[in-house]
Order: structure tokens, then C-alpha cells, then sequence
């Protein structure tokens, strides 16, 4: 089996709650085909929900999650 690359700490951290590899890989390879983001990309493919992305994001970047609406 290949080695994957380290993920990034978004990815990690997706992961870490739950949003499943396969939804993370095929949110990256439509990024890599599309050059949209990482977040729209996993919401296109349906691998995680507004909710859950807003709560990752506001702990990636250390602030207050969005309201939704």
C-alpha cells in the first residue's frame, strides 16, 4: 500500500471529527482538478455539513465559529 503525505492541519482536524478519509481525499483530488478550496470542495462531494465544517474551521483559525442563516 503507498504512503500518504502528512495531512494538513485542516485535514487533521476533519478527520479527528469524524469526516471520513474517503470524503477528505475526494474533496482534494476535485481541489487539485478544479483549484476551488478544500472546504467547498468536501461540501460539493457532501463529506461534511455546513455545521460540523464552521466548528473545524473556527478551530483551525482559533476564533468564534460563523452563525449559520
Amino acid at each position: 500500500m503507498a504512503e500518504r503525505a502528512p495531512l494538513s492541519t485542516l485535514s487533521s482536524l476533519l478527520a479527528a471529527h469524524g469526516v471520513s478519509m474517503r470524503a477528505i481525499e475526494d474533496a482534494i483530488a476535485k481541489q487539485v482538478v478544479l483549484g476551488s478550496d478544500l472546504a467547498t470542495n468536501l461540501l460539493d462531494v457532501g463529506g461534511v455539513s455546513e455545521e460540523l465544517l464552521l466548528k473545524v474551521l473556527a478551530e483551525a483559525t482559533h476564533l468564534e465559529p460563523a452563525l449559520l442563516g
